[in-house]
């Protein structure tokens, strides 16, 4: 899932991957890990990347995911998908990864 720079909301595209984990409980896992991350040149990284995590908790338990399912983590600028110079703008760092844990 991918967001906008500075921001905690997700698009459209996000949308059928939200709605797919209505299928969580028929998968057999007994968790879904979220791990959100920022850019490097996005302010207080760490705090963002917990309300992008956050935003898609919300999103899942709307879904009919039972919230203490859910495990989020706040990643901050620590683990980049595109290695960039510090301060460069990433769209592709700016995301959330979704796992499902058995």
């Amino acid at each position: 899932v991918f967001f906008d720079y500075e921001k905690s909301t997700f698009g459209q595209f996000a949308q059928p991957l939200v709605d797919g984990m209505r299928a969580f409980k028929s998968t057999g896992a007994r968790e879904v890990r979220i791990v959100a991350h920022t850019d490097a040149a996005e302010r207080n990284s760490d705090a963002l990347s917990l309300a992008r995590a956050s935003a898609l908790r919300t999103a899942l338990i709307a879904k009919s995911v039972p919230s203490q399912a859910i495990a989020i983590v706040g990643a901050g600028a620590t683990s980049p998908l595109v290695p960039t110079a510090k301060g460069a703008k990433e769209p592709q760092n700016r995301r959330a990864d979704v796992s499902l844990v058995p």
